[in-house]
Order: C-alpha cells, then sequence, then structure tokens
C-alpha cells in the first residue's frame, strides 16, 4: 500500500514539474513583442541574436525580431541582404 501511494506521489510531483516546464517559452516566437521591444535597447543583444537566428536559418523570428527592434534602415537592409541569401 506504501509502495503505491509513493507512486502516486511522485508521479503527481512529476506532472506538475512538467506543467511547470511548458510554461517556460521554448523559442523566440513565444515571447511578446513587447518584451522583444524592451530588450532592444541596447542594440548589441538584437544584433547577436538576429545573427543567430539567421545563420540558423529561422526567417521568420528574424523577420519579427527586426519589425520589433525597429532597426535603422541600413542596418535593416543588410540584414534583409542575409535573409535573402
Amino acid at each position: 500500500m506504501l509502495a503505491a501511494l509513493k507512486t502516486i506521489f511522485l508521479l503527481v510531483i512529476a506532472l506538475l514539474l512538467a506543467a511547470v516546464a511548458l510554461l517556460i517559452p521554448a523559442h523566440l516566437r513565444s515571447i511578446d513583442l513587447a518584451v522583444i521591444e524592451a530588450s532592444s535597447g541596447e542594440g548589441r543583444a538584437v544584433d547577436a541574436v538576429l545573427n543567430e537566428t539567421i545563420r540558423s536559418a529561422h526567417i521568420g523570428p528574424a523577420l519579427r525580431l527586426m519589425s520589433a527592434a525597429k532597426l535603422p534602415p541600413a542596418t535593416a537592409q543588410a540584414y534583409q541582404t542575409q535573409i535573402d541569401t
């Protein structure tokens, strides 16, 4: 009887941990645009993320980040050229 209760208890804890893990954003698409805009103040972080997403061939998130970060036209054009290639 004790083994059955212990097993049920551990299963409940595992399910709770799995539910909490699903709440953590796993990809850029799951992050709100307001969060991206707020983090784009410094600029270097946005450049690093854009370079990484373009190199990884994640075109959708890269375009979304470019539109949210409001990059200068020259910088945006350089990234757009990289995306097009």
